[in-house]
């Protein structure tokens, strides 16, 4: 017998004897289009299970592992008389359903009692919706949920009756946590499926002002190419989901799966990495600029840059004349109106004005004293209104790229070295994600780093050891974009994981525990320079200290103004203050060659005990 005829087999003999008095039922209980609405997966126990944990999505009392008893009983519900609360009602709980009830002929309209779902039309804007997109916010540092970015499902509402994007609806899904949670209790219940995940709506301002405003990361929108009908079941099928309990794992089953696995039902286009076993905003992205609909044409119709105010900020001031610049650094020093400002043309202060209005508001979004500003903003608020009004100017940002253009995350590199301790021998690097700093900096926080499971294997002389193995690592600048005071701030890392503790040795891992504070700087336009002073924890081996510290010079240069060349140089001093040994000089050089997404080339050079040069080639995935 075959797997689908026992799978049919099976789901008849769950149903019960009513649903075999409906041959139709049955049938239609086994169509794809059926599951996906129910969110059935096959479950480990045989059959399926539906994905949904809240007990209010079935309607049946056995509808989420029996399609065929839930089927009948959507088909029954649509049919009942309206009581006092129409918006209870099944076709207003679940017009996704009623849609393709009637696509396949479940049911009649005709023969289906009037409900006014007014909630639905609420959420829907009475079927207005125009078009929709998907939003990615790019990473944000300071919160490790969201080093990787998040997407966003926006709908676009009709311009005659919804004058901004703010003002559109966005849905939001991420996972229900509380407010003051533990970190390990936090990444334990997030690592281990320990709390439900949900979809939420409101107005994209909120969504706009918390990551675009507060904390200033760039936003990407994807404008997607569907048809009316696609449109409409899509806001069908997500207001089935709003508040809808879903499970949530941090790498499986995350808000890009979440979003990946609708647009998917949605569209048909397969917009799930075929490598990656884990769930990444950038893979969404990247397969979403990948699909084509069956007329061949592209899933996106268009990207949009949504600039934070840091990116606004920097925009405005790049445009400035250098007068305009020192003026506004002037006043930014003496966070008061100042004569040189005063002396400004009304056609130069305007500019100028707009420029420390976005600084100040920038300042406010990160600054506990934000109201020391508030009366400045209001004098050039005030000074505003007294000039012409000025024409709309975009914002120019021809230096940020969007995530889809930016290499995978996912490396395997191999390299060939050659050291004075083992001679000639191999290096294979494997990284889960995401990024390093000698990456293009497209859709990604600039001048920063991360990374997970980054592994170095080393193979000499007939043996092979670990020489990294680096669980998590995260390193950022914060450079100041235009040197007013308050933009950008200290510079800092944390690294944990497993390494060799010298290149000289085979047999010596310690584990550590690294972090770093410093200053970044840019003294010329490609060029990056970084102070810190890095310390850390590890175990012992070979003599070394349990507790060291190491200050740390680190330069980044682009040579070429098209960035195709990027090279990076650190030197450190790593002294063990509860050892008695001599400290070692670290160094490490490494260049960098391509902007293709899916490869590089990289030359290196290290030093620490042991010193070995060599050349290998990156492929992401």
């Amino acid at each position: 017998m075959s797997k689908k005829a026992l799978f049919l087999f099976g789901m008849l003999a769950l149903a019960g004897i009513s649903s075999f008095a409906n041959p139709s039922i049955q049938k239609w209980a086994l169509e794809p289009r059926w599951h996906k609405l129910v969110q059935y997966e096959s479950s480990m126990w045989g059959g399926v299970r539906s994905r949904v944990r809240s007990p209010s999505f079935f309607l049946a009392p056995d509808g989420r592992t029996n399609p065929v008893s839930e089927l009948e009983r959507t088909v029954q519900a649509m049919s009942e008389p309206v009581g006092s609360e129409p918006n209870q009602h099944a076709q207003c709980r679940f017009p996704a359903r009623l849609r393709w009830l009637k696509a396949v002929g479940a049911v009649e309209s005709s023969k289906l009692p009037a409900v006014e779902c007014k909630d639905f039309l609420k959420f829907s804007f009475q079927g207005e919706v125009q078009s929709i997109s998907l939003v990615f916010a790019t990473g944000y540092l300071s919160n490790p949920a969201s080093y990787f970015g998040h997407p966003l499902i926006k709908f676009n509402l009709p311009r005659e009756k919804v004058q901004t994007h703010l003002l559109d609806t966005s849905v939001n899904y991420g996972a229900i946590t509380p407010p003051d949670e533990n970190p390990f209790v936090y990444a334990f219940k997030g690592l281990f499926g320990g709390y439900n995940a949900t979809f939420t709506n409101r107005q994209f301002y909120y969504n706009n002002h918390a990551y675009g405003e507060m904390e200033l990361r760039d936003m990407w929108e994807y404008r997607l190419n569907l048809t009316p009908d696609e449109i409409a079941d899509t806001v069908a099928r997500l207001w089935e989901d709003m508040g809808q309990f879903f499970p949530y794992y941090f790498f499986s089953d995350n808000c890009a799966t979440a979003v990946t696995q609708i647009m998917s039902d949605q569209t048909g286009a397969s917009l799930r990495s075929q490598v990656l076993p884990y769930g990444l905003p950038y893979t969404l992205f990247d397969r979403l600029m990948q699909a084509r609909r069956t007329d061949g044409t592209p899933l996106v119709s268009a990207v949009t840059l949504l600039p934070s105010r840091q990116t606004r900020l920097v925009s405005r001031f790049r445009d400035l004349t250098a007068p305009q610049r020192d003026i506004v650094r002037e006043v930014a020093m003496a966070n008061k109106i100042t004569d040189r400002y005063r002396a400004l043309s009304a056609e130069e202060r305007g500019p100028v004005i707009e420029t420390l209005f976005d600084y100040y508001s920038y300042r406010a979004s990160s600054e506990r004293d934000a109201a020391a500003f508030a009366e400045l903003k209001r004098e050039l608020l005030l000074d505003r209104l007294q000039l012409p009004p000025a024409k709309p100017r975009s914002i120019e940002s021809p230096d940020l790229r969007p995530p889809h253009e930016g290499q995978r995350p996912l490396l395997t590199r191999l390299s060939g070295f050659d050291s004075k301790t083992w001679g000639s021998g191999a290096d294979f690097e494997f990284r889960t994600s995401y990024y390093d700093f000698l990456a293009p900096e497209f859709g990604r926080p600039a001048n920063s780093s991360v990374r997970t499971l980054d592994t170095s294997l080393n193979f000499a002389e007939g043996k092979v050891w670990v020489r990294r193995l680096e669980l998590f690592a995260v390193e950022t600048l914060n450079l100041s974009q235009t040197g007013l005071p308050g933009d950008g701030g200290r510079a800092w890392k944390f690294i944990m994981g497993f390494e060799s503790q010298n290149l000289a040795c085979n047999n010596c891992t310690v584990f550590k525990v690294e972090g770093g504070i410093g200053q970044a700087y840019r003294p010329w336009a490609r060029q990056v320079l970084a102070l810190m002073l890095d310390g850390r924890a590890q175990t012992r081996a070979q003599g070394s200290g349990v507790l060291g510290l190491a200050p740390r010079l680190s330069t980044w240069i682009e040579p070429l103004p098209s960035g195709f060349w990027k090279l990076g140089l650190s030197a450190s001093f790593l002294d063990y203050v509860d050892d008695d040994a001599k400290g070692e000089t670290l160094v490490r050089a490494e260049s960098r060659w391509g902007l293709e997404r899916t490869w590089d080339v990289r030359a290196f050079f290290e030093k620490n005990v042991d010193e070995r040069g060599g050349l290998g080639v990156s492929l992401y995935w």
